[in-house]
């Protein structure tokens, strides 16, 4: 039985999106760029662009050739980190998550990394266990908020934009660009421009809009202007509380991270 780890084929991206989604919670995978039905596309882009000068490292381990599961790689900096990494049921138990994670550490190497870093959702306990006995730590957690249908108009005067009256409270930039991205994979982001500084606002489909808090507010400019661009959209907030006035809470996610060098339980270094 041929075992390895290798670029992942482009042949083989089509079966990423559906592993993603048994990965995450219905009611969760919804608010994911990975619901949307140019994600493979957009994958698939991706994969043409040599490794050397591509910020995403997509590979798969294969089993005499069947891809039996994959890891997604993004480069930032001196961090390595581990985006996305799933294992097929039929293939679970033979240690390909391990190799998929050596694999990594090469890689954060090669690269002249000092860390790698994961996202995982807080209720995914058994893989926080997992990442936990190979060394990596919980350094932080984001709450994601779905506001509720009543926000925009409590928290801020929203009003139909009209064609001669210019607001400057909120000035959206890049927006021609989102809209050709969001043609092509379903999924965009554009910059928004308020009183307290930029913020980037992500499209997932045709139903939200996703956003960040870095208080327990949301800015009342940036929802009142996403309201008036786009009143059928549901806002997606993440931030670093857990309460959120106006919103209720969809869960969390934890942020992890492993020191390059270090040895785990056992005194064997993690490779």
């Amino acid at each position: 039985m041929a075992i390895g780890i290798m670029p992942l084929a482009e042949a083989d991206v089509g079966g990423v999106q559906l592993m993603l989604q048994a990965s995450i919670r219905p009611e969760v995978f919804r608010y994911t760029i990975y619901s949307c039905p140019g994600y493979s596309d957009y994958l698939r882009a991706q994969t043409r662009l040599p490794a050397a000068m591509s910020e995403t490292l997509l590979f798969g381990v294969y089993r005499d050739g069947a891809c039996c599961g994959f890891a997604e790689w993004r480069r930032n900096g001196r961090l390595l980190h581990l985006n996305n990494v799933f294992v097929v049921e039929a293939a679970r138990g033979a240690g390909y998550g391990d190799l998929l994670l050596a694999h990594g550490v090469r890689l954060a190497g090669e690269l002249g990394c000092d860390a790698m870093t994961l996202d995982v959702f807080a209720w995914n306990e058994t893989a926080i266990r997992w990442y936990a006995k190979r060394g990596f730590r919980l350094t932080g957690a984001t709450f994601w908020h779905v506001a509720d249908s009543r926000f925009a108009q409590e928290r801020a005067q929203v009003r139909e934009p009209l064609p001669w009256r210019i607001d400057a409270a909120v000035v959206v930039r890049d927006y021609a660009f989102a809209e050709a991205q969001h043609r092509a994979y379903g999924f965009s982001a554009f910059t928004a421009e308020t009183s307290s500084g930029r913020h980037t606002v992500g499209r997932i489909g045709n139903s939200v809009f996703r956003i960040r808090a870095d208080s327990d507010e949301v800015d009342e400019q940036l929802a009142g202007g996403l309201a008036a661009l786009d009143p059928r959209r549901e806002l997606l907030v993440l931030s670093p509380g857990e309460k959120l006035p106006g919103c209720v809470s969809l869960g969390a996610s934890y942020a992890m991270r492993r020191e390059l060098g270090e040895r785990v339980a056992g005194n064997l270094p993690f490779i």
